[in-house]
C-alpha cells in the first residue's frame, strides 16, 4: 500500500512517513516485473471504529463532540477522503481485474480542508466553531488534486465525501455515548 502524496516530492522529502511509501513503490519498480506486483497508491481514509485524535477529522470531531474552537490554517490544501469500506472494494474490482504494477484508487471529489470543516460544521449547526487562519499552514502541501481515476473504477459508486463524512462522525458520537 502506498500513498497518493508520494507522487508530490517536496512532501516525500519533508514528510518520513511518506518518503517510506515512496521508497517502497521505488523498489517495486526497480526490482520487479510489472506483472508482479500491486502497488495500490491511497488518498485520505476514514472509517472504522477510532478516530485519531491526531488527524484532521479527529481533531474536527472532538471540537464538534466539546463545542470547543476548532482552531485551523488557511486550509487551503486539498485532500480527496475515502471511507475505508469503498476503498476495500474498489482494491477487490481493481484486484479482480487483474490490474498489476502501480494503481491510483481515486473518485476525484476534492475539497478543501477548509470546505470540509465548513460543510461538517455546518452539517452540526455548528460553524461558529471554526477558527481558520490562526494555524501555521505547512510548507509541503498539496494544493492541486494528484488522483487519476481508473477505467475500472469509472462506474463504482464511492461515497459523497461530506455527507460520509458527517454521517461517520455521528457514528462515533454514538458509539462513545454506548461506552459511556
Amino acid at each position: 500500500f502506498g500513498s497518493i502524496m508520494e507522487k508530490d516530492q517536496r512532501i516525500c522529502s519533508s514528510n518520513p512517513y511518506i518518503h517510506t511509501k515512496k521508497k517502497l513503490s521505488e523498489y517495486l519498480q526497480n526490482n520487479l516485473q510489472e506483472d508482479e506486483f500491486l502497488h495500490l497508491r491511497l488518498h485520505t481514509l476514514y472509517g472504522g471504529k477510532k478516530l485519531n485524535s491526531e488527524m484532521f477529522l479527529g481533531q474536527l470531531f472532538i471540537s464538534i463532540k466539546n463545542g470547543t474552537e476548532f482552531l485551523m490554517s488557511s486550509g487551503r490544501q486539498i485532500r480527496e477522503y475515502h471511507h475505508i469500506e469503498d476503498d476495500l472494494k474498489a482494491m477487490e474490482l481493481l484486484q479482480v481485474n487483474g490490474h498489476i504494477g502501480i494503481q491510483e484508487i481515486s473518485h476525484g471529489e476534492v475539497f478543501t480542508l477548509i470546505e470540509i470543516a465548513e460543510q461538517v460544521l455546518y452539517y452540526f449547526d455548528a460553524p461558529k466553531l471554526l477558527i481558520a487562519g490562526k494555524m501555521e499552514e505547512p510548507s509541503a502541501e498539496i494544493f492541486s488534486p494528484l488522483g487519476i481515476r481508473s477505467k475500472t473504477l469509472k462506474e463504482f459508486q464511492f461515497r459523497p465525501t461530506i455527507k460520509s463524512i458527517a454521517n461517520y462522525l455521528l457514528e462515533c458520537m454514538a458509539r462513545e455515548k454506548e461506552q459511556s
